[in-house]
């Protein structure tokens, strides 16, 4: 079964039909995450450099009750996002908590409306109708956010120095420009691969 996506984006890997193209792209992610350090005494670094923001995170707290879930959740996403997107953002940062606020809305509606992916018919009933379009109007401000940062890889990648997934998947395409009928991975596909990415290491994470 292809499951419903709710606006009208190439499918990444997560909402992909079962078959040659899913696999080939789970090969794909799964050989990429490994070049970046997944599985890998390489990645400590990175690790340990959020373990340390989560400290001093707790410790400006200064004794005082705190909701710790955020402050994880932001971590585990910077590990994850410095491998697909090549950068890790401050705690602090109020567009990246606001990316973070999406993603979870994002999360919750997908599960909420989980029954239109096997009664499609159904978003068009009053009730389901409404929630229907506030998991389009939601997926589509996480997908902007990603859809920018793509944007800017692309004026600045390089052939001969991949920083991350994103140029992994740039150069993929790259490869691939003599035979772009048969090629699986296409630039419409790159926004929903790194947002099923980010979002899957988060959620799952967090």
């Amino acid at each position: 079964m292809h499951a419903l996506v709710p606006i009208n984006v190439a499918p990444g890997i997560i909402m992909r039909r079962y078959g040659d193209e899913l696999r080939h792209l789970r090969r794909f992610g799964l050989s990429s995450l490994r070049q970046f350090g997944v599985g890998k005494t390489s990645l400590e670094p990175t690790i340990l450099e959020e373990c340390r923001c989560v400290c001093q995170s707790f410790k400006d707290m200064d004794g005082e009750p705190f909701d710790a879930s955020r402050i994880t959740q932001t971590a585990f996403c910077n590990v994850v996002a410095a491998i697909v997107v090549g950068r890790r953002f401050e705690y602090d940062n109020p567009d990246f908590q606001q990316q973070l606020d999406r993603t979870d809305r994002c999360f919750k509606l997908s599960l909420q409306a989980g029954v239109l992916n096997f009664y499609p018919a159904l978003r068009y009933v009053p009730g389901l109708r409404g929630l229907f379009n506030e998991w389009t109007e939601a997926l589509c401000s996480q997908l902007l956010w990603f859809n920018k940062i793509i944007e800017d890889h692309k004026k600045t990648f390089d052939p001969s120095e991949i920083r991350d997934v994103i140029d992994m998947c740039l150069l993929e395409i790259e490869m691939n420009k003599s035979n772009e009928n048969k090629a699986i991975l296409k630039e419409d596909n790159i926004v929903l691969i790194v947002a099923d990415l980010v979002t899957a290491g988060t959620e799952t994470s967090a």
